[in-house]
């Protein structure tokens, strides 16, 4: 079960991060889902795009600065 939902939700994932990136919203993306089953927390992570327009790929790893989603 963890498996296959770990799979639908990495899919899910990747697809909507692909389509941000695709539709201008923002040149790349990463996104971290934590769900529990059968005991135990899992884990699944996405990455999509760049850093910016001509620069590196987002990896798992990409630090992003939050500063500025918190300004009006």
């Amino acid at each position: 079960m963890t498996e296959n939902t770990s799979a639908r939700i990495e899919r899910a994932l990747q697809e909507q991060l692909a389509a941000g990136c695709a539709a201008s919203v923002f040149p790349g993306a990463s996104a971290s889902v934590a769900f529990w089953d059968r005991g135990g927390w899992h884990y699944v992570d996405a990455v999509a795009g760049l850093l910016a327009k001509g620069a590196l790929p987002v990896t798992v790893d990409t630090f992003y600065d939050l500063a500025s989603l918190t300004k009006p």
